[in-house]
């Protein structure tokens, strides 16, 4: 299902506005095989209104002990973009999470699929911005597991046991190094 209506957009100050919309994520999925294949990748990042300037820096992470701390959740917000069953084969979710703090804001996109019986791949995409300073931080980190090797970590193949869960850990991980520091 798409959710036409579903969107999440943010701007700070006069910079430009980034958005997620379920049509523009739509442009960045790519069918798996020529021949009939019920499951696809998302590589969506999220929409710029203007690109911002990209600043590859190595230093540039996300705050997590900022993020750890107990400090009062300001603004959340959960939007699903799309979903689908793929023909009662699986699942296939992208979702954006918000949550605004007094001291940053976080955004989480996650591409969540799992073919029955074959693999589970998530794509998150996670952008951070801490007040007060002029750049947003962004990591993208890509993870796979066929279900053969699922079964040999948690002794489980069933397809019932992976759910599509925002908690699921994957048994092989790749992050991908993107870490630019995007100046406005």
């Amino acid at each position: 299902m798409l959710y036409l209506e579903n969107q999440l957009s943010f701007r700070l100050g006069e910079g430009p506005m980034l958005s997620f919309r379920a049509v523009d994520a739509l442009r960045h999925c790519r069918l798996g095989r020529e021949d009939f294949d019920p499951y696809f990748s998302c590589t969506y990042e999220g929409s710029w209104s203007t690109t911002p300037e990209a600043v590859e820096d190595e230093t540039a992470t996300i705050n997590l002990e900022l993020l750890r701390r107990r400090d009062p959740i300001r603004f959340y917000d959960q939007v699903l973009l799309f979903e689908d069953e793929l023909h009662d084969r699986g699942a296939a979710v992208l979702s954006v999470k918000t949550r605004v703090m007094d001291h940053s804001f976080l955004i989480l996109m996650r591409f969540f699929l799992r073919v029955d019986h074959e693999k589970m791949e998530i794509r998150d995409t996670r952008i951070f911005h801490e007040f007060g300073s002029s750049c947003l931080v962004k990591e993208v980190a890509f993870s796979e597991s066929t279900f053969e090797a699922l079964a040999d970590v948690r002794s489980s193949s069933d397809c019932s046991d992976y759910p599509c869960s925002e908690d699921c850990q994957l048994t092989l991980q790749i992050i991908i190094p993107q870490m630019p520091l995007l100046l406005f």
